[in-house]
């Protein structure tokens, strides 16, 4: 009974063997569709043999043939390089029902330029060149390509992910731009820019701006902003220190002779929401019948802020750059009202005191 147990066991087992085991013909025409492969001869093998233990591998063989490009991020760019002379590259290659293609993005100067290739029997050739894009890279800059070059999916598209940082020649100023290009859409892609100030160390403050994208909220967006705030080195500000900043810029932009030959000054209106504001309310004030003003230093300027009772508004009257020498340099020390519109801006220098009378209402300067 035992015996006839056990070989009824072995028969069993061995069942799945045989119904799975190839015969020659399978084996050789597998061999033979490996050796030579196309999709033509992955489709005849598996018309034949559908349940072939050599189906799967076959199929993932015909999907890379179909769908999976044999270029790099690197090869790409190579090949897209020479037919963008003279632009500075970025490219990807995607391959659709065995046919490869390649999307390249070029910046030469103050161009931008987005073209389309495909790969015939021969040689790559242009299917899709945009043309040039003007005034996309600023007139006085200088830009790189930095950081790591890489594909990622959002929303269900494949994007190249770079970036570029942009210095310029006038200033301290810099942009660092964080870019997606959607090779397998035509012409889709969008950017989100960093604009900042470089700092003595190296790293950079300042501001995330809307970029080619009209909506922020989109996935791409959210997803370029959230990379933005990972990069090293960049300091976002709190949109109250961009407002102050933005009013000094406008300050000094408008008042280039103030501290020199300026008979009369041009003032500039702050936002409520300016931590030039918020800072004026907690500071000691200087009060007329008209005005209440308050001198202090905010992000390394000395400032007087002005409030305007009649109108309610918060008014810029002067600002110069901070005073850090107080022996030597000079130095803004106090204000105060000498009638119902002069405000006295007092100074030391060095031993020295001098005086400049800020009239708020006509808006003259008297030295």
């Amino acid at each position: 009974m035992k015996m006839k147990i056990s070989a009824a066991l072995v028969a069993l087992a061995l069942l799945p063997q045989l119904a799975f085991a190839q015969s020659k013909a399978e084996t050789k025409l597998y061999q033979k569709t490996v050796s030579k492969p196309s999709v033509a001869a992955f489709d005849k093998f598996l018309k034949k043999y559908p349940t072939s233990v050599y189906a799967a591998e076959i199929q993932a063989k015909k999907d890379t043939l179909l769908i999976i490009s044999p270029y790099s991020l690197a090869d790409a760019e190579q090949i897209a390089s020479g037919f963008m002379e003279g632009y500075k590259v970025k490219a990807q290659a995607w391959r659709t029902d065995g046919v490869d293609h390649i999307s390249g993005v070029g910046f030469k100067d103050y161009e931008c330029r987005y073209m389309l290739l495909e790969k015939g029997k021969d040689a790559w050739t242009v299917t899709s060149d945009y043309g040039v894009l003007h005034g996309y890279i600023k007139e006085d800059s200088h830009f790189e390509f930095v950081d790591s070059t890489y594909v990622v999916k959002i929303a269900g598209l494949e994007y190249l992910r770079f970036n570029r940082l942009a210095e310029y020649a006038s200033g301290d100023s810099l942009e660092y731009v964080a870019h997606l290009f959607c090779p397998k859409e035509d012409y889709r892609s969008c950017s989100l820019w960093f604009i900042g100030k470089k700092l003595a160390d190296g790293t950079a403050e300042g501001r995330i701006a809307d970029g080619l994208e009209p909506r922020m909220d989109t996935p791409q967006m959210i997803y370029l902003k959230s990379e933005l705030q990972k990069v090293p080195g960049l300091y976002e500000l709190p949109m109250s220190t961009i407002l102050t900043d933005e009013s000094i810029k406008w300050w000094l932009d408008s008042n280039p002779d103030a501290l020199t030959t300026a008979r009369s000054i041009r003032f500039g209106l702050i936002p409520e929401e300016s931590s030039l504001a918020q800072t004026y309310e907690s500071m000691k004030k200087e009060s007329s019948q008209k005005y209440r003003a308050a001198m202090f230093d905010i992000r390394d300027y000395t400032v007087v802020v002005v409030y305007d009772r009649s109108s309610g508004k918060y008014i810029l009257a002067w600002a110069e750059p901070e005073c850090k020498d107080h022996k030597n340099g000079r130095l803004l020390n106090n204000i105060y009202f000498e009638d119902g519109s002069t405000l006295v801006l007092f100074y030391y220098h060095g031993k020295k005191t001098f005086k400049y009378r800020l009239n708020l209402s006509s808006k003259s300067l008297r030295r």
